[in-house]
């Protein structure tokens, strides 16, 4: 009982500048959804991959059809799969942030919404309110709460 009426009081702050949270929201969307640069380097690592497949392919098939030092081959192949290797993380690597981009963004969409259908004062426990704004909440030892909210904003009481 205690946490839910101190979340009362976290909520009925936060709204009474509702337009401004909105309005943050709706700047922080637009920042996410930008993904000119990542997609161009999304790009440039699917391009070093096929490339570097496709050295290895080549690399095998010479190796295949030409006798040469067997360490020199390891060696060189060796030194491919690891540019493979990396190119192959990178990708991972930005196409996740992208993913996790886009995932933000709709969340603080759902957020954006369920701000703008609520009342601006709330007076009882709402479970589904609790679910769709709060990301989390940390009780602090002076008996204190934190309440960080879907958008980022922390309001402590």
């Amino acid at each position: 009982e205690t946490i839910q009426r101190m979340f009362l009081k976290a909520y009925n702050q936060m709204m009474g500048n509702r337009d401004g949270v909105i309005e943050d929201c709706q700047i922080m969307r637009t920042t996410l959804r930008d993904c000119a640069k990542l997609d161009a380097d999304i790009a440039k690592w699917q391009e070093e991959i096929e490339v570097v497949a496709e050295l290895v392919k080549k690399y095998v098939q010479d190796n295949a059809s030409c006798a040469q030092s067997q360490d020199e081959y390891s060696k060189r192949y060796e030194n491919l799969a690891k540019r493979y290797e990396k190119a192959v993380a990178k990708h991972e690597v930005l196409t996740g942030e992208r993913t996790g981009r886009a995932a933000r963004d709709n969340e603080l969409h759902l957020f954006i919404e369920a701000l703008r259908t609520q009342p601006l004062v709330l007076e009882t426990w709402d479970e589904r309110l609790w679910i769709t704004l709060v990301e989390k909440g940390t009780v602090h030892t002076d008996g204190g709460v934190a309440f960080e909210f879907k958008n980022g904003t922390i309001i402590k009481v």
